[in-house]
């Protein structure tokens, strides 16, 4: 039975045949390539990046010698895939691992992969000209097998034939990788290689998997067509021919469709990737103009028709008018895109998502109007599939406001193109895929340089891959433009495009091109240009005002250190390299010697800017950490040069050569009264709540709760004396980005100004509903006990949702904002100061309000309040999640959350079903002689609890459904998988306990779990690769103890992987926990809640609601979830369910039965379990043959031995991979697990631990993954943040499995 070849045969025979069918001549190694092959590499490099990968379409390409029937490739989805998804690909049966095997994605799945001896064509691109035959279509992308951790050790290991006696004769290996996969419109395939990317050879090859909609309108874009910020054009790709239609503000457009073929790119004695093994079918293009809008505004458009379906409804913005006051802009050039998974494609550029990232936040912000990207757009070279993945990446952001650009040498240059450069860089794309994608104001799509006007700026977009010379076309274009600039209604001008004039960069590939410089240049100073953005160089760099190399002004320094260009005495344009978004970066040499470099930063970014007026101001933005790496500003007159009144410390702050204003030019209140006032004013505060400052009883509280509701200055400031603050700042303002129609999810910038004197305890609430009363309470003096402040002060009557220190913007204490509020004889006399803080919001159905504080959480004083703020739609359906109502896996409730009352619908797979609708009051909350936070300050509307129940499903299967009502709006359609029935083969699962959530801004909250985001990312992760048939919870939920507003934003936080998957919940001591609640614990951990608002939102399949026991069944487990904090008492009526419940189990229908709760029965931490709760329930685990235990409540994540009574039953073994294994065919003992380090801050393991039954200890941030079948339940723990597996085990029944 053995297999005929053992492992070394097969390794001498693999190895000869890949001496005889790969010659070494083949290697991409230069020292094993012909002289011109190698020199060819040398000389085309930096235009193209060679790699092995990209040299594939020069290799000899066989079927491998074979003789492996084992061998297999699979993928987690077959067929409709969505518009993204992530792949799960295994490749199994494999004889030998090797660091040479890999898996290309190829499409389309029809691709021609063997040799093409027909086709020796001279592939310049590639710097291989040796006469080889070609591999005939490019991958999209590859990995290496080996990027699985346990591929080259075999750690996943099957048994492919057994001898007569039991024993494994034929071992093979396996191994999974995650692809990235977005819609190209047609389908694709894996292919399993080996000999790496010098000597490929095919192993096997996947099924073709399909994407659902291959003619679904996507990547959609905007740009500008004219400078009165009143018409956009949108752009979007779809496999449909057919014009489709953009809807917007109730009107609709009909688009115009385009497209090229392979015909239409570059090369003819010399075949480029764009027409031979590059080329990928673009679909067809689709342009629109909405037109009839308004400058600087917020409107919504979706695209597409009935036929092939619709975007998303998107929110935009127009740019403001050309010669309007103001305009915020972001530029920058060389972005391209980086995959985002493991993956090589043929040309990375690694900054680039961290760059659209986070410019994507400064979107979200509202505080962008424009993006320009100036050449190199999507480095797709030739290889068009690039694009659409570049198209991916930008979405998020073109999609919302004017994304302008200029073409760049990786779009356009080829050898005998109309460029003036002949270098290969565009891989014979020749700009026709750059102007279909992106339609730009040109006069025409093949002379790529138009202008645009935006508020104060005109903007003059050029082509430096197209003639500039004094005899072209376009170099009289750009005299004519700039010469036309009206001054008095666009006092900037900028110049744009992509290559350089200045560098510090020594490499031939780098120096500007001298006959393009002594063209346009004289032009740039003839017309005072003001600014001038370029890129190609991948770096940022800014000049002096130059000209002909040499500075003819230098900058000076406003009194916070910034670079100031004073062009009321023009002398010559600033120049500024922004090359830096994406490709990977040049590094400055040690030992420059120019003095017109003022500003040198080899990080990833982008530019901010800020034109009014009075001043443009620019700054670098360091993308992976968000902070300012250089900023300037260029002025024009003088007035804007002022003199600076510092209040505290009884100056003023003067520009060079200007005297100080004299004394009675000085603000009415003079510094050394505005000292007194001020300090006079935070004295009539109460001290600080420190202990050392509190009362003996105060101190008592806090440290008796501290466990229990994480008490902090921000918690207590229902405790606060607060007062209106004794202002006599005339200035003071609070403004937000937007104040009504606010989407479902929106980050607002909020900007405090007119400060006068910034402080560090300064900050910004955010508030709802607006109304409410943030004023002292004097009546309601109750004891608070939840605060861990109980001494009789008036009461902050409404809590804030969030707050954030307006330090938080790193410009705010050292007065970076400024504004002059005061002018007395031409002269500044009064400055104040500004911030701007980003908030998260989501749709809580109540307005809200930003009110602005001084004096810190511990004396705060109500400084000023901002307009309500208000959401487009109260009443929208939201935040659905679904859970199992019976073991069947048929049947599904979906619950969500809305502000309308009436019933509404759920509709799946051309079913409908109503919901029932339910709500809790404040009345239902706990607190009687101690009012509770929920019942008090911390209560929040809940809105309406709709609830349906789907019904004749298949189990294992995929649906879609959307929720809600034509009157209140319905939910995106949401794609879902039921769970396995009971009693089935299979199940894969995830547990953990202890989430809560996390604020994704800098806000403090009143309790926040800080790993809980990074758990929910990565379980969305396992969840895209479909791999997961449930979710389990094992309480302490959202941790809102009181504070209702909280359940909405963990609800949010879920939403994307509860929507998917049945996600089960166990109640825990932050849901039910209360004095005078039915909890046998008496701590107040819930906040006054007891259950109410947990079993509202998350209805199981329990006897009564206010009974949150049950079990379930899904696959091969049984599930018995229990209340640990209910009485489980041998006399309790949970003990006597727990009895029956476990003694019920066919274990010939499901083998495992796994027993769930929240509170622990062991730990090495010295939060002990209950000893009442082990003598009770442990003898039940054990008589009943429990085969795992998960708890939480600990947080951190810890395995025992198979224990009972605090001893070890049973130790495991090391099966042959190293992974512990418990053979439960001799039942001992079962194992326990505590799973709590799903959210909450971590539980450290104490140093001196000797506690023989404690296995495995990890203090992580995590969730555990199973996988159970009938033969074996194996447990992972997988941390969060790395998605490596920390712990692993298996339970089995009998050795032979």
């Amino acid at each position: 039975m053995k297999p005929f070849l053992s492992s070394w045969v097969f390794g001498l025979f693999l190895f000869d045949a890949l001496i005889l069918f790969f010659p070494i001549s083949c290697s991409s190694s230069s020292s094993f390539l012909p002289p011109l092959t190698a020199s060819s590499i040398d000389d085309l490099q930096n235009h193209t990046a060679i790699s092995d990968f990209r040299l594939l379409n020069r290799r000899i390409l066989k079927e491998c010698p074979n003789p492996n029937p084992y061998l297999e490739i699979t993928v987690s989805k077959n067929s409709s895939l969505a518009d993204e998804e992530y792949l799960t690909v295994t490749v199994s049966g494999v004889l030998i691992p090797e660091e040479t095997d890999w898996v290309a994605m190829v499409s389309p799945s029809d691709s021609d992969l063997s040799g093409c001896p027909l086709s020796k064509f001279y592939y310049i691109q590639t710097g291989d000209f040796s006469s080889l035959p070609l591999l005939c279509h490019y991958p999209v992308k590859a990995q290496f097998v080996s990027h699985d951790p346990g591929y080259l050790n075999c750690t996943k290991k099957e048994c492919q034939a057994y001898d007569d006696d039991g024993t494994c004769l034929v071992n093979t290996c396996s191994a999974s990788l995650t692809f990235h996969v977005v819609n190209i419109r047609t389908d694709i395939e894996f292919v399993f290689f080996a000999g790496a990317f010098d000597r490929p050879c095919i192993w096997t090859r996947s099924i073709p998997v399909s994407f659902a909609n291959p003619k679904m309108p996507l990547y959609g874009h905007l740009s500008s067509i004219d400078s009165t910020g009143t018409s956009m054009r949108l752009t979007w790709v779809s496999g449909d021919k057919e014009p489709q239609l953009v809807q917007y503000e109730g009107k609709s457009e009909q688009s115009e469709v385009t497209t090229f073929t392979r015909e239409d790119m570059c090369g003819s004695a010399k075949i480029t990737p764009a027409k031979d093994f590059g080329w990928h079918d673009p679909g067809y293009i689709h342009s629109a103009m909405m037109t009839g809008l308004q400058p600087s505004r917020n409107f919504s458009y979706r695209y597409g028709c009935d036929s092939v379906g619709w975007s998303k409804l998107t929110q935009f913005r127009t740019p403001p008018a050309g010669g309007s006051d103001e305009l915020r802009f972001i530029a920058f050039g060389d972005m391209g895109k980086s995959p985002r998974d493991n993956s090589t494609e043929h040309f990375i550029q690694p900054g680039s998502i961290s760059v659209i990232e986070e410019i994507a936040k400064e979107v979200s912000s509202g505080n962008v109007d424009s993006i320009f990207h100036i050449g190199d757009i999507s480095y797709a070279t030739g290889f068009l599939v690039e694009w659409d993945f570049f198209l991916n990446l930008i979405n998020p952001v073109a999609s919302q406001v004017s994304y302008m650009t200029a073409i760049g040498n990786h779009e356009m240059d080829y050898p005998g193109s109309v460029s003036i450069h002949h270098t290969p860089d565009s891989g014979g794309e020749c700009g026709i895929p750059y102007w279909t994608y992106f339609p730009m104001p040109t006069m025409e799509k093949q002379k790529p340089w138009y202008s645009i006007e935006q508020g104060s700026v005109h903007f003059t977009i050029i082509s430096t891959e197209h003639d500039c010379s004094e005899d072209s076309e376009q170099y009289e274009w750009l005299k004519e433009d700039m010469a036309s600039v009206n001054r008095s209604r666009t006092p900037w001008l900028i110049v744009m495009g992509h290559r350089h004039m200045y560098t510090s960069l020594k490499s031939g590939l780098s120096r500007p091109d001298f006959m393009f410089v002594s063209a346009v240049e004289p032009l740039l100073l003839a017309n005072k240009v003001d600014l001038v953005l370029v890129g190609h160089v991948h770096n940022y760099e800014r000049t002096c005002a130059i000209y002909n190399n040499e500075c003819l002004a230098m900058p000076g320094k406003d009194w916070s250190g910034t670079a100031v260009y004073d062009n009321s005495n023009y002398t010559a344009p600033v120049q500024a390299v922004i090359g830096m978004a994406g490709f990977s970066l040049d590094k400055f040499p040690a030992n420059i010697e120019n003095n017109w470099s003022l500003s040198r930063i080899s990080e990833y970014g982008y530019v901010r800017g800020h034109a009014t007026r009075e001043e443009l101001r620019m700054e670098f933005v360091e993308s992976k950490t968000g902070t300012v790496g250089d900023s300037f500003r260029i002025i024009k007159s003088p007035a804007n040069k002022p003199c600076y009144f510092l209040p505290w410390n009884d100056k003023f702050s003067c520009p060079p050569n200007m005297s100080s204003p004299s004394s009675s030019m000085k603000p009415s209140i003079s510094s050394w009264v505005f000292r007194l006032f001020l300090a006079a004013v935070l004295l009539s505060f109460p001290g600080p709540c420190s202990s050392s400052f509190s009362p003996p009883i105060t101190i008592s509280s806090i440290d008796e709760f501290q466990n229990y509701t994480a008490i902090s200055d921000f918690r207590i400031l229902n405790r606060r004396v607060l007062v209106e603050c004794p202002d006599a700042n005339p200035y003071l303002q609070i403004n937000v980005s937007k104040t009504s129609s606010l989407s479902d999810e929106e980050y607002l910038t909020v900007t405090v100004s007119g400060v006068l004197l910034p402080a560090e305890t300064d900050w910004v609430a955010m508030i709802s509903p607006s109304h409410s009363d943030v004023s002292s309470c004097p009546l309601a003096a109750i004891f608070y006990i939840q605060t861990g402040d109980i001494s009789n002060l008036p009461l902050l009557c409404h809590y804030p949702v969030k707050a954030q220190f307006v330090s938080n913007d790193p410009d705010y204490l050292s007065c970076k904002k400024q504004e002059c509020k005061k002018y007395e004889n031409g002269k500044c006399v009064a400055v104040t100061c500004a911030g701007s803080l980003t908030f998260h919001a989501i749709n809580i159905r109540t307005d809200i309000e930003f009110v602005f504080f001084a004096g810190g959480f511990q004396t705060p004083c109500i400084l000023t309040r901002s307009n309500p703020v208000s959401f487009a739609s109260p009443e929208k359906p939201l935040y659905g999640h679904i859970s199992s109502i019976d073991s069947t896996g048929t049947s599904m409730r979906l619950t969500w959350v809305s502000g309308d009352k009436e019933p509404q619908q759920v509709q799946y797979e051309g079913k409908s079903e109503e919901s029932e609708v339910v709500t809790f009051t404040q009345g239902d909350m706990c607190g009687t002689e101690k009012t509770s936070p929920a019942k008090d300050f911390g209560w929040h509307d809940p809105g309406y609890i709709h609830s349906a129940v789907m019904t004749g499903l298949q189990p294992s299967s995929t649906f879609s459904y959307k929720y809600g009502s034509d009157s209140v709006g319905w939910s995106d359609q949401i794609q879902f998988r039921t769970p396995p029935a009971g009693g089935s083969d299979e199940l894969r699962f995830i547990a953990f306990g202890d989430m809560g959530k996390a604020p994704r801004d800098a806000s403090a909250e009143h309790y926040i779990q800080p790993g809980s985001i990074s758990v929910i990312e990565a379980v969305a992760k396992e969840l895209s690769s479909g791999n997961i048939d449930s979710i389990f919870h094992i309480g302490d939920i959202s941790y809102a103890t009181g504070f209702l507003v909280e359940w909405d934003f963990f609800l949010h936080l879920i939403n994307p992987v509860a929507s998917q998957v049945s996600y089960m919940t166990a109640i825990g001591n932050h849901e039910m926990d209360y004095p005078d609640a039915e909890s046998i614990y008496k701590t107040p951990d819930s906040g006054g809640e007891c259950g109410v608002p947990y079993w509202t939102y998350f209805p199981m399949p329990t006897v009564q609601k206010e009974k949150p026991w049950y079990s379930i069944e899904q696959g091969s487990v049984h599930f018995t979830i229990i209340s640990t904090e209910h009485d489980w008492a041998e006399s309790a009526e949970q003990y006597e369910w727990m009895k029956n419940d476990m003694a019920s189990v066919d274990r010939s229908k499901t083998p495992w039965l796994i027993f769930i709760g929240h509170r622990h029965m062991y730990t090495s931490t010295t939060s002990l379990g209950s000893s009442d709760f082990i003598s009770a329930v442990e003898p039940l685990l054990l008589a009943n043959k429990v085969d795992l235990v998960l708890f939480g409540h600990v947080h951190n994540y810890e395995r025992t031995c198979a224990i009972y009574d605090h001893e070890c039953k049973g130790m495991p073994k090391k099966d042959e991979d190293g992974i512990d294994t418990y053979d439960n065919s001799n039942y001992t003992a079962p194992v326990q697990a505590v799973i709590g380090m799903a959210g909450f801050s971590l539980d450290k393991f104490p140093d001196d631990d000797d506690n023989a039954w404690s296995l495995s200890r990890i203090s992580e941030y995590g969730y555990v993954r199973g996988h159970a079948t009938w033969e074996e339940l194996k447990m992972e723990f997988v941390e969060s943040n790395t998605r490596k597996v920390g712990d692993s085990f298996r339970i089995i029944r009998s050795q032979s499995s």
